[in-house]
Formats: C-alpha cells, structure tokens, sequence
C-alpha cells in the first residue's frame, strides 16, 4: 500500500472519547478514519451527564455553545445522606453546573464537527482485530450492517479491496493500515485484547436496573442520589419532561437475559425513595452489572487505549464519559504532533504518566462512595447520617468535593516546566487585555488547538518563539481576571489548556517548546504577524501562523 492511502490514525469506536479524539485530530489536520460497529447512531442514550471542566474543553473549540443549547444545567448534586448537596455555583468556572445532556446528543454534536474537519467515519463495521509493527498497525474489520457494498458496487477506496485479496481474507474481510491504532471501543475492546494488554476489573455485587422514562411525582432536586436500607436510587432530570432513574439493590440479581420491565423498576424505585415516583412511559429500562478497574497500561507500541477501554468504574458522579473527553483531550494534541509535527514517539507516554493517577484517583474515590452507600452494616449507617453531611457543610470540603466530581480539580505533573505552583494546573478561560485596552480571551486562542503564549512583557518572549511559529499562538498583554496569574512575565498553555510553563526569560521557554512541540523549524523567512481578534479596535495582540 502507498504512502498516499495510508491513514495517519485509525479509532475504533465512535463514542465520545473516540469522536473526541477524531475532532482533536481532524484540526490538527491528520488523516483520521474512524470505525464503528452500530451501523446506526445511538438513539438510547448510557452517560447523561457533562461536568464544567469537559464544557470547558468543549469551549476551548467553539463547542460548547451547542451543548448548552441542549443541555439542562443543573446547580447541585444531592445525596439523601442527611442534607448533603455537592455544590456547583461556586465553582471558578464559566459553567458552574452539572450539564443533564444524553449521550446520544454528545455522539451527534462531536460527529456532525468531526466530519465537518474531514474524518472518514465509518458504520457498521466489526473490527476482527490489530497486528502492529515497526512501521505501523493494521486493522483487520468486515461490513456487518447497511454500509455492506451491494455486489458490484465500488467501494470507498480502492486500497481497502486491495488489502483483502492481500490477505486472503475474501471480499467480507478487509483491512486498513495507520500509523497508529486507538481503541476506544468499550470495556471489551477488541483493539486492547489484539495488544495483549491485561484488563483486570472486579464486579460489584448489586442488581442495577435502568430507565429512561416519565415521573408523575418526581423529586425536587435534578440530580438526585437516594440512599437506604432498601438500596441506591438515581434520579436525573433531561429538564424535557423525561428522567433517567436508576435502582441498585442488594436483591439476587435476575439473569442478564431475563428483560427488564417497567414494573420491576417502579417496585425497586418505590422501595428504595419510600414512595411512588409514578413512573409511566419508558424508552428503555435495562438492567445491567457495574464493574471497576482498568487496563495494565494505555499504550502498547503504536497501539493506544482510552476512555472504558482503558478502566471502567461505578456509576457515582457520572465520571465514565466526562473521563473519556478528557482521556481523548490529553492524547489528541500529542499524537498530532507525534504524526504530523515531527515530535519523538516518546511523547505518547505522557498520556498514561499523567492520565492513570487522576483516573486511579477517581476510581478509588468513586468506589469508597458506592461501597458507603450500598453498605448494610449498622455503623456505616451512622457514618452515612452523621459524619458525611458534617463533612460537606464545610465550606471548604464541599468545594475541594465539587472541584474533583467536575473535573476542575485536575492537576498533571510539572515536569520542570517553571513554577509548580501553576505549571501542570488547569487553566481557565482567563481574559487577556492589550495596552490599547482591546481584550481576548484564552479560550478563543485555543480554537486552533495550538500551544498558546501570553507575553506580559515587553514582547521579547513571543519573538524568541518564530522557530515554533507553526505550532504556537502568541498574544501580548495582561491577564486582567485572574490574580494569581498576572505576575509572570510569559504563560504558555497547552492544547488542553493546562499550563506547560510560567516564568520570566526565554531559555527555559524556549525549552519547554522543545519538550512538547518538537525540534524548532527555522523559516525561510520570517512570517508576518497576524492579528488576533479582541473585543475592541486596534487590537496589538499577535498571532504567528
């Protein structure tokens, strides 16, 4: 196969982590193809729930405007464990809530962008598998719905033919070769199992029955978790007059085959919240099993894992899909610049070595809270009515508590990128005023998913970056929100929109270019500076192209 038909990546699975990473990709300019074994979009929807920093993500790329457009934000999270509300108000973010938006809304939104950057996206496809070498990965896959060729019929491209009869594998199997392979493809990712990557989980031992229906007596809260003797209920409001409930109890659980009826869950919900919800007209109700754990690590070679293919957890939070935006916003800026920009392999690691501790974190912390709900024994009982609701009336507690469930709170390692008090932390969407008083903000630099300079000096620091122009926005002025950020000469962000580095001379910078963007390319001459549009006239603030 030609260099010219090669795919540069190739994602199985079109869930939000993996349309994600197609989006981060596609704007980087990468040749993406993404398989997908529905031949369908989702109409049924698993994950309901957005929090601010995966908004913030989504704002970073002039997304999140069509999310909120569909979303029902929600303000607080409550727990019946006395009178426990995690809130979000206070959050320092421009999306203090909890965004009620069903996956399938996520799905649409992020394909209808993915293909408007030029991803190939392909449905009904079954991928049979991953055989990767030194010079990349081929995916072994055959047509299993609508998108089956009818005989005769030409397919998309030629080489895909080609590589079957190469193989061997008939006109039904087929096969494509990348550089490199991520799987995004659920708990029982083919693509982690080709790798030989272990995944070892432990299965919690409660019978879970879900719905999306209609309530005649909802409750008053919008994210609601009802803890009892009886078991956990879930109550979530899509603010369209539907609710996504869900019963956990310590019954038997009834076979996986066994279908789930509206009666059952109306009885589990009855006995779990002490009272007739009313449930009436269901989508869907299902029952399902929770597990917890992950992969022995995310990448294997040019094979990478992410999302429930990388660990899986309990429901609490709604931390599944939120881990898997942040999983795909972590590793899609890098792999660009590990296919396109010429950056060392190496790089890739950096996506495990800062994912893995935040989502071991939550994994342990999502466990702990579950295990605490659920238990029966009488003195995890006090604890629950006693010691909980104390510990969230703190101030403090309730926000360090908010800050973790909404992703806001993550931190990566520095990695001697300047000052640690700031260097691996979030940044938020900050506002950058010039000397004229024009004014932008840090997350409309981010649009272009570049690194990003704020030059608060003299602009010395923005010039000594040309040779990284092509990878590198910069902006010269202050940042006039934010105080603990307005005393550093320069500021860079990443992609991501984490700091990579805060200080005040060009060396270290010049290095921190280089440990993320590669080796630096001089020009052949020097480019002029384009501007960056602020909110008022005449605008100094530059962007180098």
């Amino acid at each position: 196969m030609s260099a010219r038909t090669k795919r540069e990546v190739v994602i199985i699975g079109a869930g939000p982590g993996g349309l994600h990473l197609a989006t981060e990709l596609g704007l980087a300019g990468v040749r993406v193809t993404v398989l997908e074994r529905r031949a369908r979009p989702a109409t049924m929807s698993r994950a309901v729930g957005l929090h601010a920093r995966s908004l913030e993500l989504l704002a970073m790329r002039g997304m999140a405007d069509e999310f909120l457009a569909r979303a029902n934000p929600v303000g607080h999270f409550r727990m019946t464990i006395g009178a426990t509300r995690i809130q979000f108000r206070r959050l320092p973010t421009r999306f203090p809530n909890v965004y009620i938006c069903p996956q399938h809304v996520t799905e649409e939104l992020l394909e209808n962008r993915a293909r408007e950057l030029g991803v190939d996206i392909r449905r009904g496809v079954e991928v049979l598998g991953v055989h990767q070498d030194g010079d990349g990965a081929t995916v072994r896959w055959r047509p299993t719905g609508p998108d089956v060729p009818r005989p005769g019929a030409p397919r998309r491209e030629a080489e895909d033919s080609a590589g079957a009869a190469s193989l061997g594998g008939g006109p039904a199997e087929q096969w494509l070769r990348a550089d490199y392979v991520v799987g995004c493809d659920g708990p029982t990712s083919v693509v982690r199992a080709s790798a030989g990557i272990d995944f070892v989980t432990d299965v919690y031992p409660y019978k879970v029955l879900f719905a999306d229906l209609r309530l005649r007596h909802p409750p008053a809260d919008g994210a609601l978790i009802q803890v009892g003797r009886a078991g956990l209920g879930v109550a979530i409001d899509f603010g369209d007059g539907r609710w996504r409930v869900g019963a956990m109890t310590r019954e038997e659980q009834r076979p996986a085959s066994e279908p789930a009826t509206l009666t059952e869950i109306g009885a589990a919900l009855r006995r779990i919240f002490g009272r007739d919800l009313g449930a009436f007209d269901p989508q869907w109700v299902s029952r399902a099993r929770f597990r917890k754990g992950g992969a022995s690590t995310y990448r294997n070679g040019r094979v990478l894992i992410l999302g429930d293919a990388a660990h899986v957890q309990s429901p609490i939070g709604a931390q599944g899909l939120n881990l898997a935006l942040h999983d795909a916003a972590n590793l899609g800026w890098k792999l660009a610049a590990v296919v396109r920009g010429g950056v060392s392999p190496d790089l890739l690691d950096t996506f495990e070595q800062e994912r893995r501790p935040w989502v071991t974190r939550v994994l342990h912390v999502t466990d702990r809270v579950f295990r605490l709900a659920m238990s029966p024994l009488p003195p995890v009982r006090a604890a629950r009515r006693v010691v909980v609701p104390a510990l969230t009336s703190i101030p403090a507690v309730n926000a360090e508590i908010a800050g973790n469930l909404t992703g806001l709170a993550v931190r990566y390692p520095p990695r001697g990128g300047g000052h640690a008090a700031v260097v691996g932390g979030r940044l938020p969407d900050v506002t950058i005023r010039s000397a004229d008083g024009a004014t932008v903000s840090l997350f409309e630099l981010l649009r272009e998913g570049r690194f990003v300079l704020v030059d608060q000096g003299d602009g010395a620091l923005a010039s000594g970056c040309g040779p990284w122009s092509d990878r590198l926005v910069t902006v010269r002025g202050r940042i006039v929100d934010s105080p603990g950020l307005d005393g550093y000469r320069g500021l860079l962000s990443r992609p991501d929109g984490y700091c990579a580095w805060a200080g005040d001379h060009l060396p270290p910078l010049r290095e921190q270019l280089h440990r993320w963007c590669g080796v630096a390319r001089l020009p052949r001459s020097v480019p002029a500076a384009a501007t960056v549009p602020m909110s008022a006239p005449a605008p100094v603030a530059e962007s180098v192209p």
